[in-house]
């Protein structure tokens, strides 16, 4: 989905130079609990405890089958809401969704902050759409181009579609179980208005700069985790896989920091279980400490331009000339230092 969603905001820029672009993010309220099981599933789901027997009648919080069968609904949500953006009959102004009544106002940077440009990618994303809404499994997220018709129509595409596809709300006092709407309110709330920044699958998406960052707060409880880490020289195994999630989080965006990733998995294949402390060597240290810098470094921003897939801008002998003086410098300042930091200096080198 960040891919995607990337790749489409480069397209619009490569297209649209100078229009802002948008982004609306909209969630569902208690998405697995909306989905019954089937007879069959709800057999195979029975939990015991001494005499209990726990049924599971819907979906579960961290049942591994249940995302993906999540997403056979909400990617046809998506879809039907592409096709109502599309709709040249639909009129927003009399067919919306009771939960956004109002159209919300955008929530533009300042005019004197510029417009970052795109750079040519290596493939043709078409924009004779200029709205596209992708989802990740109860995420769903509206990119689309600052335009008077946009702004009418996009902020209900979504909201209308969930409504659509779902069991409309009876009241508060016709429900036989009472239940929150479909679309969360509070989110809704928060981040429903269209934005040129806005927090996407946990990363701040810069549509106006083209920038894309770790928003602060995960960025200090990542880094105090690998400080505390780093500091005991030992960590739990459930620590340790929590820290690895995260990194790996990070990498999505960093592909290039999965290299240090390594040694981290490699502890975590060791045979100590739950609270049982693991032994932080010096090697695994060493990747943590550069891991700060990379963390650093996304906390920032890094140019969405360099995450897609670009174009070729060099000749292969200006690839090989670079890549022969990169290697040079890369070698005289790597003398003496750790495999980490050697690797780290010759990616700066060749970036």
């Amino acid at each position: 989905c960040m891919p995607r969603i990337l790749h489409y905001i480069i397209a619009l820029r490569l297209a649209f130079p100078d229009t802002p672009i948008l982004i609306a993010k909209y969630d569902y309220s208690d998405a697995y609990r909306r989905v019954a099981h089937s007879a069959t599933a709800v057999a195979q789901t029975i939990s015991t405890c001494d005499d209990l027997a726990y049924v599971y009648n819907r979906l579960t919080f961290g049942g591994s089958p249940n995302p993906p069968t999540w997403c056979n609904f909400s990617e046809i949500v998506t879809d039907l809401a592409n096709e109502i953006s599309q709709c040249k009959r639909w009129d927003p102004k009399t067919l919306r969704s009771p939960d956004q009544p109002v159209t919300p106002n955008p929530i533009r940077e300042q005019k004197n902050v510029p417009v970052a440009q795109a750079r040519p990618m290596a493939l043709h994303i078409p924009t004779t759409a200029t709205s596209r809404v992708d989802s990740f499994i109860d995420d769903l997220i509206n990119v689309f181009l600052d335009t008077d018709s946009n702004l009418a129509r996009q902020p209900h595409t979504v909201p209308l579609a969930m409504f659509l596809t779902s069991r409309p709300h009876a009241g508060t006092t016709e429900e036989p179980i009472a239940r929150r709407p479909i679309l969360s309110i509070p989110k809704l709330l928060a981040e429903g208005s269209p934005a040129e920044r806005q927090i996407v699958l946990g990363w701040m998406i810069d549509a106006r700069r083209l920038l894309i960052s770790l928003p602060e707060d995960k960025f200090q409880a990542w880094v105090a985790s690998i400080d505390n880490t780093i500091v005991n020289a030992t960590c739990t195994r459930d620590d340790l896989e929590t820290l690895v999630g995260q990194l790996n989080h990070a990498a999505h965006i960093i592909p290039m920091a999965r290299h240090f990733m390594s040694r981290l998995r490699q502890l975590l294949h060791t045979t100590a279980q739950g609270n049982r402390r693991l032994h932080v060597r010096k090697e695994v240290a060493d990747d943590l400490h550069l891991w700060k810098c990379l963390l650093t470094k996304a906390n920032r921003g890094i140019s969405i331009n360099l995450i897609v897939t670009r174009r070729p801008s060099a000749s292969v002998g200006r690839i090989l000339a670079h890549s022969a003086s990169a290697g040079t410098a890369w070698s005289r300042a790597s003398h003496g230092a750790s495999e980490s930091q050697s690797t780290a200096l010759y990616m700066a080198a060749t970036s």
